[in-house]
């Protein structure tokens, strides 16, 4: 059987400028580390992709629902009332950590 007009599937390097010392590129992925962390994302990426992969690395959906809704049965409970403030403090970090990368 001949060979015909075959094109060789090479997979397009997409470079991006990511900046601080969180992210270190490696093989068309950004491995981002923040705090004990570490999340690996296909260039490019984006504001939200890092937020999220960083969130909900540390916060499965599950544990995420479970701190939610601890705290809403009961926020006067401190051990409910410091879980949800550990979380919110953590996406804080997380979105002040995709800034920097993306040098915003």
């Amino acid at each position: 059987m001949a060979k015909e007009n075959v094109e060789e599937m090479v997979p397009e390097v997409i470079d991006q400028d990511l900046y601080g010392d969180k992210v270190e590129k490696v093989g068309g992925r950004a491995i981002i580390h923040v705090d004990d962390v570490i999340v690996s994302l296909v260039i490019p990426v984006t504001y939200p992709q890092i937020v999220s992969a960083l969130v909900d690395k540390k916060y499965p959906a599950d544990a995420m629902q479970a701190i939610q809704n601890n705290y809403l049965a009961d926020p006067e409970d401190a051990d409910h009332k410091a879980e949800f403030d550990a979380m919110q403090a953590w996406r804080v970090t997380a979105k002040e950590a995709a800034h920097e990368i993306l040098g915003e």
